[in-house]
């Protein structure tokens, strides 16, 4: 789209883009001046087509056909260099080959650091529960070890296998 400011509505030339046409109808000798946009539209004097210029401009407020054209040339000039660099950024993005990013991802699920705080809570609850177990059989085992209850243990065994070889007997 062509741009339009306010002052090429105050001269009397035509805005850039504009055509003028002479033509003559059929069957006359009068030539006619018509003014051709660049949209195409067609206008029968230089006042209607401001006319016309006027009421499109006030519906594009804040638009670039307000501003100058020094400023709008500026504006896409900086649209462009944007444009190139963000062009040139995605363009050139390292990726990774497929084959380094599984190997990555193995190494990640073997490496011990992955989840630390499972490691050594797991490694904590099965110490607990080895001295939990050792504590439960250390009243028996300690009573097992006392050298009189030992003493005791031997005599009553021997007792009661005299008793069964007695009966056995009779």
């Amino acid at each position: 789209m062509t741009i339009y400011t306010r002052s090429s509505l105050q001269t009397n030339t035509l805005p850039r883009g504009w055509k003028l046409i002479k033509a003559r109808p059929v069957n006359t000798m009068v030539e006619n001046i018509f003014y051709i946009s660049p949209e195409g539209k067609r206008f029968q004097s230089l006042e209607a087509a401001k006319a016309w210029l006027l009421c499109s401009i006030e519906s594009f407020t804040d638009s670039e056909i307000i501003d100058s054209p020094k400023k709008v040339s500026r504006r896409i000039h900086e649209e462009k260099a944007e444009a190139e660099i963000e062009y040139a950024l995605n363009k050139y993005r390292v990726e990774l080959p497929e084959n380094i990013k599984r190997r990555r991802k193995m190494m990640a699920s073997k490496s011990p650091f992955r989840n630390l705080l499972k490691v050594t809570l797991t490694r904590n609850y099965k110490m607990k529960k080895r001295q939990e177990d050792k504590m439960r059989r250390k009243p028996l085992l300690g009573w097992w070890r006392d050298p009189r209850k030992r003493k005791f243990l031997s005599q009553r065994i021997t007792q009661i296998r005299t008793g069964l070889s007695t009966r056995r007997e009779g």
